[in-house]
């Protein structure tokens, strides 16, 4: 799923353009509450850690992706979500070249 059709999702009104990137921390924060709420804690916890580690690896912070996955709570992973939206919120999204 792309960012086009997450906005569609998680935000009130549809956006034609690429978000920026402090409003995909917002729409990635949304889409886990969701999981998070329709699967339940115990089911939700599992099933999000696929979705946000494509989330992150599109973002090229796919180094957190192993940190993520192992975390076992909704807590941890909403925190973990808000500590690195907190820390790389207003950098530029990196090139290919410059991530590699």
């Amino acid at each position: 799923m792309g960012w086009k059709q997450l906005n569609h999702i998680a935000l009130p009104f549809p956006q034609q353009i690429e978000p920026d990137r402090q409003t995909k921390w917002q729409l990635i924060d949304r889409h886990l509450r969701l999981m998070h709420d329709f699967y339940g804690v115990e089911k939700g916890v599992p099933i999000a850690r696929k979705h946000i580690g494509a989330y992150l690896a599109k973002m090229y912070l796919g180094q957190y992706r192993t940190t993520f996955n192992r975390l076992e709570t909704a807590k941890g992973q909403l925190d973990m979500l808000a500590h690195l939206a907190e820390t790389y919120s207003d950098e530029v999204e990196p090139t290919l070249k410059e991530a590699v």
